[in-house]
């Protein structure tokens, strides 16, 4: 299998579900290595947990998300299933982003970029994150925090991209994706998943790199753990470890938005 394109579904969003699956379904179809992989529920399991068991359940030498709510292009799939072939740590492409109460405004991934910055072109500036296709043995050297709802891909991406694993990048520079915004339906941006996610991150989440050359996460913000010698983290199947902070190498902390 060659790539997996993984969808966490919420039943409420079913006629949504159906507008990107009207698109995305038929490109699937056509290529025999390709699969498209759907984790719906009802809102209760948070979106961190849903992007562990579709990793886990995929079988594509490379992984991609994609939202309910979103659209892709005729040629998403086609565009990115050639580009794997090149055997980079990551595929990134350009998405656009549409919203009853912003501007339309591109946006182009790339493991150089900072979320935020202007680009000559105008265009806005984007960390590869967890809608660019990654390659296996890179995309899960991390978990994603299980418990979380918002933010979950920030605490995904960012210790990957500041580890210094992700060496390679294959970019796409047209737009594949478009994301919908809407802040009074968009699930991630409900007020309980943003401040549960900010209480969880009080003070910023560290991530370490263990004497094996395994990433570890702390299992919470640093205002949330005793500062003594031993630190609760996370590997990357989420098993919870107490180990020593003397045998660990902070590299990254990361603070929620």
């Amino acid at each position: 299998m060659n790539l997996s394109i993984l969808m966490p579904a919420l039943r409420s969003r079913r006629k949504l579900r159906k507008q990107m699956e009207a698109v995305l379904l038929p490109q699937v179809e056509r290529h025999r290595d390709v699969e498209l992989l759907v984790e719906e529920d009802s809102g209760r399991i948070p979106s961190g947990e849903k992007r562990n068991r579709l990793i886990q359940r995929s079988a594509g030498e490379y992984f991609c998300f994609v939202d309910d709510d979103d659209l892709v292009t005729a040629d998403y799939v086609r565009q990115i299933r050639e580009a794997c072939l090149s055997g980079a740590a990551v595929i990134s492409f350009w998405i656009e982003r549409i919203g009853s109460d912003r501007p339309r405004q591109i946006h182009e991934f790339s493991i150089r970029h900072e979320d935020g910055r202007r680009l000559p072109n105008g265009n806005a500036a984007m960390a590869a994150n967890h809608l660019c296709a990654w390659r296996r043995d890179v995309g899960t050297a991390v978990a994603f925090p299980p418990h979380l709802g918002y933010n979950d891909d920030l605490f995904w991406y960012t210790p990957l991209l500041a580890s210094g694993l992700v060496k390679t990048e294959h970019h796409l520079p047209r737009v594949l994706y478009t994301y919908r915004y809407d802040s009074a339906s968009t699930v991630n941006q409900r007020s309980e998943s943003v401040r549960r996610t900010h209480q969880w991150a009080a003070g910023g989440v560290e991530s370490f790199w263990r004497p094996d050359g395994q990433i570890v996460i702390a299992v919470a913000g640093r205002r949330h753990l005793a500062a003594d010698a031993t630190v609760r983290v996370r590997d990357r199947k989420n098993r919870i470890h107490e180990l020593p902070r003397s045998e660990l190498r902070c590299f990254c902390t990361v603070r929620a938005r």
